[in-house]
């Protein structure tokens, strides 16, 4: 009996640990991936805090959003029409891809300023703080998911969570908002599923 507690300790702590390093590892390669979106549309990732304090209202519509993105940080309106004409006509394809641009763009945007003056060790510990809460509270369901693949999709989707709160308005990136906002994804997909 104690042999089977043990290695049911072992596979419980091995699985904790699986997901916090996923978790951690899947939110950097985010977060990494938004600073390379910027760097290349144009975007110093370092000017970020400077450039959206000075433009952007504490209360914004996405139109206002949109339109600081455009004024800020995109090219003149000449450079957009030569882009998007092919010939005489106007090109639904380029235009379809600079409105996708313009999105990722908005939302690495929303997302980085969150985390603007926050360093990468400080960004690690409140995610293995979160990470902490998830597992201790979660740690049966995270028992008795199928394997490493479940856990580590189960991770990729808790990074997406705390990710799509981040790129709200009034999100903080702080240990309390961000496991408030997973629990608050659990209760919608529940509802949904109900």
């Amino acid at each position: 009996m104690k042999m089977d507690s043990n290695s049911e300790a072992d596979d419980i702590e091995m699985r904790q640990k699986l997901f916090s390093t996923v978790v951690v590892s899947h939110f950097l390669e985010k977060i990494s991936k938004y600073k390379n979106t910027l760097r290349k549309m144009g975007v110093h990732v370092g000017d970020l805090e400077n450039r959206l304090s000075a433009n952007v209202p504490t209360s914004q519509s996405f139109d206002e959003n949109m339109e600081m993105v455009l004024n800020v940080y995109s090219a003149s309106p000449s450079k957009y029409n030569a882009f998007w004409r092919v010939g005489n006509t106007l090109s639904s394809a380029h235009l379809f891809h600079w409105i996708y641009r313009l999105v990722q763009k908005t939302k690495a945007t929303r997302i980085l300023h969150h985390l603007d003056g926050v360093s990468h060790e400080s960004i690690q510990e409140v995610l293995q703080e979160v990470c902490k809460e998830i597992v201790t509270a979660y740690e049966y369901q995270l028992f008795m998911l199928a394997g490493q693949g479940e856990i580590i999709l189960l991770a990729q989707h808790v990074v997406l969570c705390m990710l799509t709160h981040l790129n709200s308005q009034d999100a903080h990136f702080s240990p309390g908002d961000l496991i408030q906002a997973l629990l608050e994804a659990c209760l919608r997909i529940v509802r949904t599923n109900s």
